[in-house]
């Protein structure tokens, strides 16, 4: 496990404690602990009215942690412990010590038997001096000077280990966490420390030098408290800590020491003892901390943390394939700034000729009056139209430039005649460019065809086209345009002007055009992160105030809705059951949104005040913190989560190297652990949900074939603890599909892929999620990057959104945007927790909530268009948070009437219907398990059908789609107990998958 937090404290000599006030930051016992409470404890640890006893003997102390508070027991004179902590510490006088002793004078810090020290590769520690914390230049300046001189003797100590403290004075006036290794801060409430270090492997946010007042006036040499606290920081404790060794305050407030130790080395304990003022490195202490960072001890054990630049799962990335190209903004170029509400088009130009595209898209908004926008602009010298719009972002071409700016600026304008000192009218938009990529298989005819399109069209999109790994990959550029608008209404009518029937040449596969309104603001306007990047970053508001909350972000809004299905849904019983979702990533942190939501600690704490800083994404800090807001934010905190009752559980799967900036390493056993969880929870009442957004370990060469494929799908289930425990224990694991990194064309999974749990989602209680782009009903565009199944079977059972930066809590105190199939695994697996909250009696078994997943998504149906492939790529189509949440045990039918639940009698009929290519299919009508009209409103109708598989019926959580079809008997019909309705008039239908109560009627 990651190491909680255990700042190790300097403490004041005992002429400087005995006058110490007590301060809000100090909580003192009622009475102090001897020699005997500690061997009380440690012969009976698991006695809980004596733990409770000894708890309420130490002193406490409150720190700030970024823009949270934390409580700790004081523990062995200067360890600062959660409850839990303590707990493992007294454990140790019970034969369960983990301490690797590398000399009698200097001990390394050891955590479940494994050494904390900084490794080979991650040696360079780097700190800042957060000038803006001291109260003057002097104390600022004297911290400095000490700090840098005890840094220096560490280094010397050993010239040839590799290891570099480094004073980065740049950072100084406004140092950030992950910026560099620690920083060192001046704490201005009273306490009776002098300094508070920390050990290695500590998260980022915990990696502070804390300074205390006393230190300026401490009879200590200032050079040898850092010394001390480096130390501390390097991955050693105190000189005698496996024994009983200890610095006991009796009622006089005096320090006595508990047992004998040796006073020279560096790492005593601060007791009443004026020998060890000076905290001089030793002989000793030079010899000990040589042998452990050269590499000659300490003897056994792997470092907690991992080896720096050690590979981790490769699904966790979330940055996309694409580069972004950040072209000028709007109000870099032209008066006037779009506020973060402002109504606004946004059409995205992915392909094609999007210069043509653009221009007529601007032609058919400037010709209709009072809709859009314009700036009026002073040509100054060398300037031109063409350069004003590529300030703009335009990418400049002859095709319909000059009809634009005619329309703008009256029939006779010319832009080969304008001058400098004109002014000319330019429509007001903002452009920006990002690259994206495409990866066909050579010998696929289809995506041959799409191929030479893109490179034959697109030309001036700076067009790439590379051979990848059997692959062809072409990588062009892409054009988001955002068009803003006065009010709601002229964005409706914008919107009108593009999609009528007389503009349908203007909304293709190449140009998606989406509205921001400011009325439905929860549903639209934070679908990108440039919302609450612009709210959470500096300057968050007037006057220095943390920005205001957002009404709401339900991240449920994410998907469409239906308005019809609205009224249903209030009438369902709430979510009142608590599943644990448990994160296989970085571990989980607490944050405000978060409160009440953790596993260890599920009781909500006092909220703090909305407030929020946005930060640049960092996978290996933030990753499995953003998982856990989708799925589980609360508290009024800027998001709400899918599963509102869930419950977050933390498997540590990976976590941050020492590195700048930090990258992801494995961690030790985790696949033992894992599959003990698995274990452990399966076994237990109720069905909770596994997430993971990385891999299994790697098969090995003699597993795989030249092609780096499986050479039996057998090898799967017994090939680490972890397969074995989802093949047998059958969890519901939940998991992302994973994406190309680098440039690499992605893979296609199927049973034999070198991918694990990814390929293991022909099982009935795996589910592997994908991520959309484009997420609505009326065209789905997958993220082009991520993994994909193969059709007629796909094992990626479910596309959800993630493919563009999903906004959320990141951190104690942190906001920032992540995209990929990780924050889409996520929002299955929050629908998937809130499923199972509703109906805890009927969701009992992973295949239900598997089936029902895919029975209620919206589906992904072919095109008219041969190169769109999504529906060849995806098993059932978008999770539908909606439909997701019906009653399982029911049917529920939509048909002219709207929306309601009705008791099924049966079929009558036959289910006959025809494709698009003349096939006809006759469907068992006892498989049937949805059936839906994907053509609403057309004279002739359009639909899809969910099916139950046949060779294992109702089994293995597998669903097959069909569709679009048309119905070829127009008296067939869906019985009733109350009547009938033919299937032609049917909008959609949603039988039962869990039975409950009768099953005919009464």
């Amino acid at each position: 496990m990651r190491l909680g937090l255990r700042w190790l404290a300097f403490l004041f000599g005992s002429a400087l404690l005995a006058g110490a006030a007590p301060s809000v930051s100090q909580g003192q016992a009622d009475e102090r602990l001897t020699p005997a409470d500690y061997a009380a404890v440690r012969a009976n640890p698991e006695d809980e009215a004596l733990f409770s006893a000894f708890l309420s003997k130490l002193p406490t102390i409150t720190l700030e942690e970024g823009a949270s508070v934390q409580r700790y027991y004081v523990y062995e004179g200067d360890l600062l412990l959660r409850r839990d902590e303590v707990r493992r510490e007294v454990l140790r006088g019970k034969g369960k010590q983990d301490l690797t002793q590398v000399t009698p004078e200097l001990t390394i810090h050891v955590v479940a038997g494994k050494p904390q020290f900084w490794p080979k590769g991650a040696r360079a520690l780097t700190y800042a001096v957060d000038r803006n914390s001291f109260p003057d230049t002097a104390t600022y300046d004297l911290v400095v000077k000490s700090l840098g001189a005890a840094a220096k003797e560490w280094m010397n100590v050993c010239i040839t280990c590799g290891l570099s403290i480094r004073h980065l004075t740049e950072q100084d006036l406004a140092p950030k966490e992950g910026q560099s290794t620690f920083i060192v801060r001046y704490n201005k409430v009273p306490s009776p420390y002098l300094a508070l270090a920390f050990f290695p492997g500590d998260a980022s946010e915990k990696r502070y030098l804390h300074v205390f007042p006393g230190y300026a006036d401490t009879s200590y040499d200032y050079v040898g408290v850092f010394r001390h606290e480096l130390g501390h920081i390097l991955g050693y404790r105190h000189e005698n800590i496996q024994k009983d060794a200890g610095c006991w305050q009796a009622e006089s407030g005096s320090w006595m020491p508990l047992s004998d130790y040796d006073p020279r080395s560096v790492m005593h304990y601060f007791c009443k003892d004026p020998a060890g003022l000076k905290l001089a490195l030793t002989e000793t202490d030079r010899t000990s901390h040589t042998a452990v960072y050269s590499g000659a001890g300490p003897p056994k054990g792997p470092i907690e943390h991992g080896t720096p630049g050690e590979g981790s799962a490769g699904l966790v990335q979330t940055v996309p394939v694409a580069s972004q190209d950040r072209a000028t903004s709007l109000q870099d170029a032209v008066p006037g700034q779009q506020r973060p509400d402002q109504p606004a088009l946004r059409i995205s130009f992915l392909g094609g000729t999007v210069m043509t595209d653009m221009a007529a898209t601007l032609n058919r908004l400037a010709a209709a009056p009072r809709i859009l926008r314009t700036e009026t602009m002073q040509v100054t010298r060398g300037q031109t139209p063409e350069s004003l719009l590529k300030t703009l972002g335009v990418p400049i071409s002859n095709a319909g430039i000059e009809q634009l700016l005619r329309t703008l600026n009256g029939p006779g304008f010319d832009s080969r005649k304008v001058k400098a000192g004109e002014t000319i009218v330019l429509p007001s938009l903002r452009v920006t460019t990002r690259r994206t990529a495409r990866v066909f298989i050579p010998r696929d005819r289809a995506e041959q065809a799409e191929k030479r399109a893109i490179l034959n069209g697109w030309q001036s999109k700076s067009t790439i086209l590379q051979s990848v790994n059997g692959f062809d990959r072409v990588e062009f550029n892409a054009y988001d345009a955002t068009i803003p608008l006065d009010s709601d209404v002229q964005v409706v009518a914008a919107l009108l002007r593009l999609t009528v029937p007389e503009a349908k040449s203007l909304r293709s596969q190449n140009v998606i055009i989406d509205t921001q309104l400011t009325q439905s603001r929860p549903a639209k306007a934070f679908s990108t992160d440039q919302d609450y990047k612009s709210m959470c970053g500096p300057p968050q508001a007037e006057g220095g105030k943390p920005a205001p909350p957002p009404s709401t972000l339900g991240y449920e809004f994410f998907v469409d809705a239906d308005k019809d299905l609205g009224p249903q849904l209030a009438k369902l019983p709430p979510p009142n059951g608590k599943p644990v979702v448990y994160i296989i990533d970085t571990k989980v942190q607490p944050n405000p949104a978060l409160s009440g939501a953790l596993l260890d600690s599920p009781a909500a704490a006092s909220i703090s005040p909305w407030n929020c800083r946005w930060v640049d994404f960092v996978e290996a800090l933030h990753h499995g913190n953003h998982m856990a807001g989708i799925i589980a934010s609360r508290n009024n905190q800027g998001f709400i989560g899918l599963a509102s009752t869930a419950l977050i559980g933390s498997i540590e799967w990976h976590r941050a190297d020492q590195g700048t900036p930090p990258k992801l390493v494995q961690t030790s056993d985790r696949e033992y652990r894992l599959a003990t969880v698995i274990d452990q929870v399966t076994g237990q009442p109720g069905l909770d949900v596994f997430l993971i957004a990385s891999e299994f370990k790697q098969y090995t060469e003699t597993e795989l074939d030249k092609e780096g494929q499986l050479r039996s799908a057998a090898t799967r289930q017994n090939f680490t603890l972890a397969h074995k425990a989802v093949f047998e224990a059958r969890p519901l694991l939940i998991a992302a599909a994973g994406q190309s990194e680098n440039g690499s064309p992605p893979v296609r999974l199927t049973t034999t892929s070198a991918h694990a749990p990814q390929g293991l989602g022909d099982l009935e209680n795996v589910v592997v999620v994908t991520a959309c782009e484009i997420c609505t009903r009326g065209k789905v565009v997958l993220q082009p990057s991520a993994f994909f199944g193969v059709w007629p079977d796909p094992i990626v059972h479910l596309a959800a959104p993630g493919g563009k930066p999903l906004p959320g809590w990141v951190s104690s105190a942190e906001v920032s945007a992540s995209q990929g199939t990780s924050p889409a695994a996520a929002y299955v697996s929050g629908v998937a927790a809130d499923m199972i909250a509703r109906y805890p009696a009927l969701y009992l078994q992973a295949e239900q909530v598997k089936r029902r997943l895919q029975l209620t998504a919206w589906p992904i149906l072919p095109t008219s268009d041969p190169m769109d492939t999504a529906w060849t790529k995806v098993a059932s189509g978008v999770v539908d948070y909606q439909r997701a949440m019906l009653d399982p045990s029911q049917t529920w039918l939509k048909d002219a009437g709207g929306w309601r639940d009705v008791k099924l009698k049966g079929w009558s009929g036959s289910l006959r219907f025809i494709d698009a290519e003349g096939n006809i299919e006759v469907f068992d009508s006892d498989r049937v398990l949805r059936v839906l009209n994907v053509s609403p409103g057309k004279p002739e109708a359009s639909f899809a059908l969910y099916l139950a598989s046949e060779k294992t019926p109702r089994k293995r959580g597998y669903v097959r789609r069909w569709g679009p079809m048309s119905l070829m008997d127009g008296q067939a019909k869906l019985l009733l107990c109350d009547g009938s309705v033919l299937v032609a008039d049917i909008e959609e239908v949603i039988l039962p998958t869990i039975t409950r109560g009768p099953t005919v009627c009464e």
